[in-house]
């Protein structure tokens, strides 16, 4: 196991402070800061921020003698320096577990926000016919894996007649997958030309399959290949993610903002675009213009 310098250490939070400045630098005038478009990177960033303070903060557990933590660090951090100072690293082993549980945080996070920003747009552009259709799709789907259960015919039947039970399995659940192949169908002819569109989905496949895998601490639930715009990547089923490093971690990350960037260059609006997840949040802020009544846009 390699041993951790602290100049290595300090380089790495440089380089996730880039990866933050950049992330701002794609928040724009042009929309409401509530609007998804400015929101997503906001969200990225706080999430990004979070995984600094610990980086940060954890210098005062393992290189105490060497930094005078308190006049290095920004001074927002200086609120949880008493706690994590209580945190002492006696092992490599125990600093690198520490490690991987932030990196699973930001790839859960970062995913967190890109799904629900995501959502946001699908239900602005969707037509009501579209989405009726992708909630019958998924009830079709759904109806055909009962059939090749073993029930009898007769079951079956009685289970598509009734009302209640296809109002309960639909529950107008749409997959995001369903969402983002929406939103490329759309547009497909004005997506990017410097970007492969068949990679970008690939890595969003990737990215979500690598978020799920937290579910099953860092163990892969399958056999997979991913073929991607950042490199190949394998994994075998019941066996260890070992790709999420600290490089690729913000290299990850990275590619999801830019495939983000992607999409919303697609929407020539300036209506507001808004993130229900974060409407909660309304009454702390001072905002004008916005609908809260909770009625789905695009409807």
């Amino acid at each position: 196991m390699a041993i951790i310098t602290m100049k290595d250490y300090l380089g790495y939070i440089n380089n996730v402070y880039k990866l933050q400045e950049y992330t701002v630098s794609l928040q724009t005038n042009r929309y409401n800061s509530l609007d998804t478009r400015n929101s997503f990177f906001g969200t990225v960033n706080g999430v990004l921020n979070v995984y600094n303070i610990a980086l940060s903060t954890s210098i005062s557990a393992t290189w105490m003698e060497e930094v005078d933590f308190k006049k290095k660090c920004r001074p927002e951090y200086n609120q949880v320096f008493d706690i994590l100072n209580q945190v002492t690293f006696n092992r490599p082993r125990d600093l690198y577990r520490f490690f991987a549980i932030l990196r699973a945080n930001v790839i859960t996070g970062t995913w967190v926000a890109f799904e629900s920003s995501l959502t946001a747009i699908f239900m602005k552009i969707a037509e009501t016919t579209e989405v009726k259709q992708l909630e019958q799709k998924n009830l079709e789907r759904i109806l055909k894996r009962i059939e090749k259960m073993s029930i009898s015919e007769d079951t079956i039947e009685q289970i598509k007649q009734d009302s209640q039970i296809i109002k309960t399995l639909t529950n107008k659940h749409i997959s995001l997958p369903d969402k983002i192949n929406l939103v490329i169908k759309k547009f497909k002819n004005s997506y990017p030309t410097d970007r492969n569109l068949k990679k970008d989905k690939t890595f969003l496949d990737f990215y979500g399959f690598t978020r799920n895998t937290t579910h099953s601490n860092g163990v892969s639930f399958a056999t997979r290949e991913f073929d991607t715009n950042i490199g190949l990547f394998k994994v075998k089923e019941n066996s260890a993610v070992n790709y999420v490093t600290p490089e690729n971690t913000l290299i990850m990350v990275k590619e999801l903002i830019d495939i983000y960037k992607a999409f919303i260059d697609l929407i020539d609006s300036d209506d507001i675009i808004i993130d229900r997840s974060i409407s909660h949040m309304y009454w702390l802020l001072d905002v004008e213009d916005v609908d809260t009544d909770g009625e789905e846009d695009g409807e």
